[in-house]
């Protein structure tokens, strides 16, 4: 990693705000061409595996919100907002493929 977005860093919001602008996470250097895109899933796979991760965290959704529709829930705009470090790990391992 060669650049951490210090304005993301300062105002989380930015990401979901603009991801593909102002919203920029980190700058990274590969001294080879080839050497990051080995560990890349095949094109011919990226739909279904989104289809499935995209399905798999509306499943956890009332779980990471802390509320369900049963209970009278609020929507909320952040469904992560009460995720503790552990709960992080555990989806991230679960939807990022890790």
């Amino acid at each position: 990693m060669t650049e951490v977005n210090a304005k993301v860093l300062a105002n989380p919001a930015m990401l979901r705000e603009d991801p593909y602008g102002s919203g920029w996470l980190m700058t990274v250097f590969a001294p080879d061409e080839e050497g990051p895109t080995r560990n890349l899933l095949p094109a011919n796979l990226v739909g279904q595996w989104m289809k499935t991760a995209c399905e798999a965290f509306y499943r956890l959704q009332p779980q990471l919100s802390l509320s369900t529709a049963a209970d009278g829930g609020l929507a909320h705009k952040d469904a992560t907002a009460g995720m503790t470090p552990e709960e992080w790990k555990r989806v991230g391992q679960e939807l990022f493929l890790s």
